[in-house]
């Protein structure tokens, strides 16, 4: 095992780590885009789900327009 600084050292520390080597394809950033937006989506429908049901509710106390 290899020490540095007394401390032990597990794999060879100069190897560059796969992550920075890895690039994504073209076809895996627009599913990444592609999830997100249906996300985003979702979101909005659901907010607006949440203000359709508050909206009398909101209307009752005048706190609406």
């Amino acid at each position: 095992m290899q020490y540095l600084d007394g401390n032990p050292i597990r794999g060879n520390y100069k190897q560059t780590n796969w992550q920075e080597t890895y690039k994504r394809s073209n076809w895996e950033k627009a599913g990444k885009f592609a999830g997100n937006a249906g996300y985003m989506i979702g979101l909005g429908m659901s907010a607006k789900e949440v203000y359709t049901a508050a909206r009398p509710i909101l209307q009752g106390m005048n706190l609406l327009i």
